[in-house]
């Protein structure tokens, strides 16, 4: 079973996702994607996520930014993570993180 991403853990995601959005905003899905990994190396020099994979790093990034942005339901996340619903939602945004790896895609997204 996956290690469970601690309070800590997403707190270095948070900080980092307004600047995040900001540089993958208008790009195409290959620039977010070469972005997205070099947010990733950098995220992976840091002590609380020596333990972490490169590919868990870039899934748990995209889906804290659908988290945080509000996408989809609460229930469509784990429930640990429900309290950061929608709580860093920016002006313009309404679809998911292109980049994100969805498990069940039907269930995730809503009409």
């Amino acid at each position: 079973m996956a290690k469970r991403w601690t309070r800590e853990e997403n707190e270095l995601f948070i900080h980092l996702l307004p600047n995040y959005r900001k540089t993958t905003e208008n790009q195409s899905k290959q620039q977010m994607k070469q972005i997205t990994d070099q947010f990733v190396t950098d995220l992976m020099s840091h002590s609380l996520l020596k333990h972490r994979s490169m590919q868990a790093i870039f899934e748990h990034l995209t889906y804290l930014d659908d988290l945080l942005e509000g996408i989809g339901k609460t229930g469509n996340y784990s429930a640990s993570d429900a309290i950061y619903f929608g709580q860093l939602k920016s002006e313009n945004r309404t679809t998911q993180n292109p980049l994100r790896v969805l498990r069940n895609r039907s269930y995730y997204l809503t009409p």
